[in-house]
């Protein structure tokens, strides 16, 4: 619904109740604009403060993101802030934060699910296969690894090959990290052979990296494949490709407030849940990232049955203007 504008100092967004779930490392993403030079402020997780800086992104309306790891402890306990301290910041816009690995909770009482396959994979577009006129470059500043790849006007392919999709696939986010100095340019994504469409919007400038994200499916094993193609009207620069569970839970910072409430937690697979603002469909998605329940739930407090489903660690997420919300829950 919109994003936070920072002072030059004490200007504070706080997350709180993250939902950390068995706990463990998790990554977190800012998505800010910074029309003017480069700003230094403060991210602190659970009281653990680092410097982080928003860097200019060419423009008020370009929007860049970077990523870094974070240290999540068990429940829900957990307090995310970003805050000025003295430089201002970036206008932020939201934070995403990549489910932790699962493990076995403490207490011993009843066994996760664990994955075989990595919560994300990022692929940096310069050490994939690259035909028709692909060039690498590092020409502009703001990229990720070693470089870019900069795409001819017709018939560049990128292609990422050998992707693991572990022993049973499952959805995933395909998030294209990318600038685009100009107007808009649409080229073709592929995966594993299903062809669509792709848009990049404009950033602004070279140097204003953006994410476009699309969903796809990855079959089980390692013959995953993943190509992107210019048809025609050049391309946008393109950074890295990275692939998350579509349960990633993303936080508003403008309606950071807002959150699916779920209790009791743990639970026997009877729960009741609260949406912020009115009905939508809640899907729960287990540590493989595969949707194994769905529920079209009203507004106010709905009980959900899920009996059915083995004991573990489960996400319960619904999506609205803004990402895709949700919470962590164990069924014992």
């Amino acid at each position: 619904t919109g994003f936070v504008n920072y002072p030059t100092a004490d200007g504070t967004v706080e997350f709180a109740g993250v939902d950390g779930g068995v706990g463990g490392p998790a990554e977190l993403t800012l998505r800010w604009a910074l029309g003017t030079a480069d700003r230094t402020g403060v991210l602190e997780v659970n009281g653990a403060a680092t410097d982080i800086t928003t860097e200019g992104t060419g423009g008020w309306a370009a929007w860049a993101a970077k990523t870094v790891t974070v240290e999540l402890a068990a429940g829900t306990g957990n307090v995310v802030r970003v805050r000025s301290s003295g430089d201002d910041l970036g206008n932020l816009d939201a934070i995403a934060l990549a489910p932790p690995a699962t493990g076995t909770p403490s207490d011993g009482d009843s066994p996760t699910p664990t994955t075989d396959r990595p919560q994300v994979i990022v692929l940096q577009a310069e050490e994939a296969t690259l035909s028709g006129g692909m060039e690498v470059t590092d020409q502009h500043a703001g990229y990720r690894g070693t470089g870019f790849v900069n795409f001819p006007r017709r018939g560049g392919v990128v292609e990422f090959g050998d992707i693991d999709g572990g022993s049973a696939g499952g959805d995933v986010e395909v998030r294209i990290r990318y600038a685009l100095g100009t107007k808009s340019r649409t080229g073709r994504l592929t995966v594993n052979g299903v062809a669509r469409e792709v848009t990049f919007a404009g950033t602004g400038s070279w140097t204003a990296w953006d994410e476009l994200v699309v969903s796809a499916t990855l079959l089980p094993g390692g013959a995953n494949v993943i190509r992107l193609e210019s048809t025609g009207a050049d391309l946008a620069n393109v950074d890295q490709v990275a692939l998350a569970p579509t349960a990633a839970l993303r936080y508003g910072a403008a309606d950071f407030a807002a959150g699916l409430q779920l209790y009791p937690n743990p639970n026997r697979g009877v729960f009741t849940v609260v949406l912020p603002l009115g009905g939508a469909v809640v899907r729960i998605v287990d540590a493989r990232g595969r949707v194994v329940a769905e529920r079209d739930l009203g507004s106010g407090a709905q009980e959900v049955h899920v009996s059915d489903l083995p004991d573990g660690v489960y996400l319960a997420t619904y999506r609205r203007a803004g990402g895709l919300f949700g919470t962590r829950f164990v069924k014992r």
